[in-house]
C-alpha cells in the first residue's frame, strides 16, 4: 500500500490540493488535476478517496482511506471548522512532509552505521570461532599466556549471548508492562506519566503544548468563541489527548477558573502557555498569540530533532570505531607478543 502511494507523495498531494483550492478550484477539479501527476496505483486510490467524498464522507475522515496519519487529519478537521480549508491542507501537507523527510533522513543516517555493525558482527563471529581458538591453542603449546586484553575480549565474546539476553529481557518486560498497564489508560494520564521520565519530559511538554496551541489558536482565529473551540476539539476523534484536554478545560471553565489558570495546573504543558494565554485574553488577540506561539514551538522542536540527528551519527561511528579498535588489538597483540618471543 505505502509503495503504491508513498507518504511523501501523500504530503505533496495535500499541499497541492490546498494551493489549488486557494486559487479557486473546486475540490473535484483540483483533485482530478493532481491525479494526472500520480502513478496508476496512487491514482486508483485517489479516485476511491474522491468517490467517498462525493458520497458524503467528511473530508477529514475520508483521508483515512489514503492512510494519512490521524494527527494530520486533525489539522484538516480544524481547517474545515474554521473555514480555512485551503490553508489547513497546505499546513497539513507541510507538517506531513517535514515528518516524512525527517524519517527519511534518519533511515539514511542509520544505513551506513548498521551496515558497519553487520560487518563487525561477521568479523566477530569469524575471529571468535577461528582466529582466537588458534591463538589459544598456539599459546597453550608454548606455555605462554595470552595478553590480558585478548583474554578479556574472549571472555566478553563468550558472554555476549548472556549479555544480550540480560538486555532484551528488561526491555521486553517494559514493553509488556506498557502495553497492558499504561496503554489502556486515558491519554492525559499517559502524558502525566511520560512527563515524569527525564529523557522524555522536555519533548512531550513542548509537543503537547504545540499541538494544543496550534489547533485551539486556529479555531479562535476562525471566529469561534473559547467555548465553541473547546467543544470542536472535544468531539474530534483523531487526537485523543486533545479531546480529553478540551473536556478537562471545559469542566474547569464551568467551575469558574480562567483559561490560563486551568492550563497552569497540569504538568504536560509548557509553563509559558498559561502566560501566553493570559496575555492573549487581556489583549483580545488570544487566537493569534497562540498561533504565533505554536509556530515558535514547532521551530524549536524541529531544530532540536535535527541537532539530535546530527549528534547521533558521530556517536554511533565513535562507538563502532572503539569496538573495532578493541577487536584489532585483541587479534594483533598476540601476534606482537609472539614476534617478541621469536626475537628473544
Amino acid at each position: 500500500m505505502s509503495r503504491s502511494f508513498p507518504p511523501l507523495v501523500k504530503a505533496q498531494f495535500l499541499t497541492k490540493l490546498g494551493r489549488l483550492l486557494s486559487e479557486g478550484y473546486t475540490l473535484h477539479d483540483a483533485s482530478r488535476l493532481i491525479f494526472f501527476d500520480l502513478k496508476p496505483e496512487a491514482k486508483g486510490r485517489g479516485e476511491r478517496w474522491l468517490q467517498a467524498v462525493r458520497q458524503g464522507t467528511p473530508l477529514h475522515e475520508s483521508f483515512s482511506l489514503l492512510e494519512v496519519p490521524s494527527d494530520v487529519q486533525a489539522l484538516i478537521y480544524t481547517a474545515e471548522k474554521n473555514g480555512k480549508l485551503s490553508d489547513g491542507l497546505i499546513e497539513a501537507g507541510r507538517t506531513f512532509t517535514a515528518r516524512e523527510t525527517f524519517k527519511r533522513d534518519v533511515r539514511r543516517m542509520l544505513r551506513y552505521p548498521l551496515a558497519l555493525l553487520f560487518l563487525f558482527a561477521v568479523m566477530v563471529m569469524f575471529i571468535l570461532f577461528y582466529i582466537l581458538p588458534a591463538f589459544q591453542e598456539l599459546f597453550r603449546s608454548l606455555s605462554a599466556d595470552l595478553p590480558p586484553l585478548t583474554v578479556f575480549v574472549i571472555q566478553i565474546l563468550h558472554l555476549l549471548p548472556v549479555l544480550m539476553f540480560a538486555a532484551v529481557v528488561p526491555v521486553a518486560g517494559a514493553l509488556v508492562w506498557y502495553w497492558y498497564k499504561v496503554h489502556p489508560r486515558p491519554a492525559l494520564e499517559k502524558l502525566c506519566l511520560f512527563c515524569r521520565v527525564p529523557g522524555l519530559r522536555r519533548f512531550v511538554k513542548r509537543y503537547v503544548t504545540y499541538r494544543f496551541s496550534e489547533q485551539f489558536g486556529q479555531l479562535l482565529c476562525g471566529g469561534f468563541s473559547t467555548k465553541e473551540a473547546l467543544h470542536i476539539l472535544y468531539v474530534q476523534a483523531h487526537v485523543p489527548f486533545l479531546s480529553e484536554e478540551s473536556e478537562r478545560l471545559q469542566t474547569e471553565l464551568k467551575g469558574g477558573e480562567t483559561l490560563s489558570d486551568a492550563l497552569s495546573v497540569v504538568s504536560f504543558h509548557q509553563p509559558e502557555l498559561a502566560a501566553v494565554t493570559a496575555h492573549g485574553e487581556q489583549s483580545g488577540r488570544l487566537g493569534r498569540d497562540l498561533t504565533h506561539y505554536s509556530a515558535w514551538l514547532r521551530e524549536d522542536i524541529e531544530h532540536d530533532l535535527r541537532a539530535a540527528l546530527q549528534l547521533l551519527q558521530p556517536i554511533m561511528f565513535a562507538g563502532i570505531g572503539l569496538l573495532i579498535l578493541c577487536l584489532f588489538l585483541a587479534v594483533f597483540l598476540p601476534v606482537f607478543q609472539l614476534m617478541g618471543r621469536m626475537d628473544m
